[in-house]
């Protein structure tokens, strides 16, 4: 965790942490954010040749908001319930992308091993956080399977209890106040490893 790549773009996390109070939101946030990148990647990447440096940032703007605009519709569609939850937060998605994979690793880099890279990095910083925000602050896990398949309502366990003590976790704040405690102690174990005395 100490060499965590997600972790040093703390703004491009914001909504994704915000918004994953479940782990169901946060497997699908994590599924949608990784989608997009790699759209975004395969879309540009033949004519990445063709536009004029100065135009690439607009070039991954337009891009970006296509292909977000057709995964909320295709969510939308099959998923309304986990599509209303999410709210009007999911389109930040596509200023997430412009965060956590900046222009300079396109010209460094080719291919897609390192969105897979940064993707794997996200889940496994985003998935802890939203199972843990569950279960401390909703008592539940896996809750709002029903909602997509009747079926899997099985699935969801409950710990018990009303008034779990603290609910503060399911709220956006709580997720952030997890994510700063992670900022803390990756820059307490890279101060670490690095050899400094790092900040008592």
């Amino acid at each position: 965790m100490s060499d965590h790549p997600v972790l040093d773009r703390l703004l491009g996390l914001t909504p994704v942490v915000a918004l994953s109070d479940t782990l169901l939101k946060g497997v699908a946030l994590c599924l949608l954010l990784a989608t997009l990148l790699l759209a975004s990647a395969l879309l540009l990447a033949p004519f990445r040749e063709l536009i004029p440096g100065q135009l690439r940032l607009v070039a991954r703007v337009l891009v970006t908001s296509l292909v977000t605009t057709l995964l909320l519709l295709l969510l939308q569609a099959f998923a309304w319930p986990l599509a209303e939850s999410l709210g009007i937060y999911l389109p930040l998605l596509a200023v997430s992308t412009l965060v956590l994979d900046p222009l300079e690793r396109e010209e460094a880099t080719s291919g897609v091993h390192p969105l897979l890279r940064l993707s794997s990095s996200v889940a496994l910083l985003v998935l802890p956080l939203a199972a843990l925000r569950e279960l401390l602050g909703r008592g539940t896990l896996l809750d709002g399977l029903a909602t997509l398949a009747p079926g899997l309502s099985g699935w969801t366990l409950h710990l018990g209890g009303v008034g779990y003590p603290l609910p503060l976790l399911a709220t956006p704040a709580g997720g952030l106040l997890l994510l700063a405690l992670a900022m803390a102690l990756h820059g307490r174990l890279r101060a670490g490893r690095t050899g400094g005395e790092g900040v008592e």
